[in-house]
């Protein structure tokens, strides 16, 4: 009876000693087949995207509103923070409630660095009267300005500027453009 017994342990040494014979056939016959339709999970790389048609975005600080955006449609490619925009409508306002017009084909907005990009064909409408034609501008939230590196021309009620580059300032209505500027008083 005790040389059965000894034989006994020698069964589960073999299966150890020859496991990597037969494991993978094992694992293989084992393995689930067929998709069972769930999908990978997301990861925190995996960016939620949205598309949304005819928007209006409102930015307001300490209770006053300084920015309205309506756009025909809306996407966020890169995550939350970052929205690209078609057929823009842009309204900023100063602090006396005045509101300056911006009319452009695409823009972007960047919620962290608060700044909105208008680009094809941009067209703003100040509040003095002054309008401004250029390719692309930017607004910087934090400074309440806008600045081009493009070409701008400015029509007002007396004169037309034109020029290379453009900065003005929403709050004090001063304008500065650069770049060989040309100058004609009606």
């Amino acid at each position: 009876m005790r040389g059965t017994r000894n034989l006994l342990w020698l069964f589960p040494l073999a299966s150890l000693c020859t496991a990597p014979l037969w494991w993978p056939y094992a694992a293989a016959f084992l393995r689930p087949r067929g998709d069972f339709g769930l999908a990978a999970p997301a990861t925190l790389e995996q960016p939620r995207t949205y598309a949304m048609q005819e928007v209006i975005l409102s930015q307001s600080r300490g209770g006053v509103e300084e920015l309205e955006i309506i756009a025909q449609r809306v996407t966020t490619p890169h995550g939350e923070s970052h929205l690209e925009m078609e057929e823009v409508k842009a309204v900023l306002f100063d602090r006396q409630r005045q509101p300056t017009r911006i009319v452009g084909g695409k823009a972007s907005y960047d919620s962290g660095a608060q700044s909105l990009i208008i680009r094809d064909d941009v067209t703003v409408v100040s509040t003095s009267g002054y309008e401004m034609l250029t390719d692309s501008l930017e607004y910087q939230s934090a400074a309440r300005r806008i600045a081009t590196r493009d070409a701008v021309s400015i029509f007002g009620p007396a004169l037309t500027v034109k020029g290379h580059g453009l900065s003005y300032d929403l709050d004090s209505g001063d304008f500065k453009v650069n770049g060989r500027v040309h100058v004609m008083l009606r």
